[in-house]
C-alpha cells in the first residue's frame, strides 16, 4: 500500500511540475521572427480538472518564458526582449502580447478582444478551492476555486486603462466611464450593464464593452 501511494504521489508531481514543449516563434523588438522551442509551464495540480487538462499556466508566463533557440540553448525571453511569441500546442494556437501591466510594469499577457479602436488584454491569477471540516462540533465549509482576472485596455493612440475583477463597482464604473469618455452610448451601456444585481460574469461585461466600443 505504501508504495502504491509513493507511486501515485510521484505520478500526480511529475504532472504538476513538468514543462509542456511547444514550437512556436516570438517576434523581436526589431520586428524579427525568431523560430524557437518553448518551455511551457503547466498550471499546478488543485483541481482533478488539471490532472486531466494539462492546464497550461499562462499566468506563470507573465514575467517570463523559457525558450531553446536552434542551437539548444536555453535562455529566459522577457517582455523587454520581445513584442510577443505564438506557440501550438494539441492543435490550438496561443498568442502573448508584451503590453503593460500597469504604470511601471510590462508582461506577457493574452489578447481577449483585438479591435479596430482598442484592444484588451489580461493576465489571472489562479485561487485553489478551500476546505474546512470545521472540527467534530464545528459546521463544515468549502470555497471554489475562482480566477481573479488583471486587464490591460489599449487604445490606438497608446492611451491605457488597467483594471481588476477584485475591483468594487463603485471603483471599476467611474474608470471605464473615463477611458471612454468620447463615446456616450458606450458611457450609458456602461452603466446599464453594471446596473443593479447583475448575474453576468464580469469578464463577459468587460469583453461586450470593448466589443461594443469596437463596433461603433
Amino acid at each position: 500500500m505504501k508504495a502504491c501511494l509513493l507511486l501515485i504521489a510521484l505520478f500526480l508531481s511529475s504532472i504538476s511540475f513538468s514543462q509542456i514543449k511547444a514550437k512556436g516563434f516570438y517576434v523581436s523588438t526589431n520586428n524579427d521572427s525568431v523560430w524557437v522551442t518553448f518551455n511551457i509551464p503547466k498550471r499546478k495540480l488543485h483541481e482533478v480538472r488539471d490532472v486531466f487538462g494539462q492546464k497550461i499556466d499562462f499566468s506563470a508566463m507573465k514575467n517570463s518564458v523559457e525558450i531553446i533557440d536552434s542551437l539548444g540553448n536555453i535562455k529566459e525571453l522577457t517582455p523587454a526582449d520581445s513584442k510577443g511569441f505564438i506557440f501550438t500546442h494539441d492543435s490550438t494556437t496561443y498568442k502573448m502580447f508584451s503590453k503593460p501591466l500597469d504604470k511601471y510594469h510590462w508582461g506577457f499577457l493574452r489578447p481577449e478582444v483585438m479591435g479596430r479602436k482598442v484592444r484588451l488584454l489580461y493576465y489571472t491569477i489562479h485561487h485553489p478551492g478551500t476546505y474546512s471540516s470545521g472540527g467534530p462540533l464545528g459546521p463544515s465549509f468549502s470555497k471554489p476555486a475562482w480566477d481573479e482576472y488583471f486587464w490591460t485596455f489599449e487604445k490606438y493612440d497608446r492611451t491605457y486603462l488597467f483594471i481588476q475583477s477584485a475591483m468594487k463597482e463603485k471603483e471599476m464604473v467611474p474608470l471605464l466611464k473615463a477611458y471612454f469618455s468620447d463615446k456616450p452610448e458606450i458611457q450609458e451601456l456602461i452603466d446599464k450593464k453594471f446596473q443593479g444585481l447583475t448575474l453576468v460574469n464580469t469578464s463577459k461585461i468587460i469583453k461586450s464593452i470593448v466589443e461594443a466600443y469596437n463596433a461603433n
